[in-house]
């Protein structure tokens, strides 16, 4: 099983240039399937939501996802 967790402030703007924060959350967690000791698929189930800050709003998503995990080991 694999998890992850972060945190991003950021900032953006429009096309009338007018700059606002962004705050955002997001949540990741899914199985890992391995080949060997080493090297591992994953499959992500993500949650983001976002807070504009300066300007009233706010998003919601969920999103799926892969990827790859591989472990260096050291003999």
């Amino acid at each position: 099983m694999f998890s992850e967790f972060a945190y991003s402030l950021g900032y953006s703007g429009n096309k009338l240039h007018e700059k606002f924060k962004i705050n955002s959350f997001s949540f990741s967690a899914g199985p890992v399937l391995y080949f060997n000791t080493s090297v591992g698929i994953e499959f992500l189930l993500n949650y983001t939501t976002e807070n504009y800050i300066g300007i009233s709003g706010r998003s919601h998503r969920i999103g799926f996802g892969t990827g790859l995990q591989i472990h260096l080991e050291k003999k």
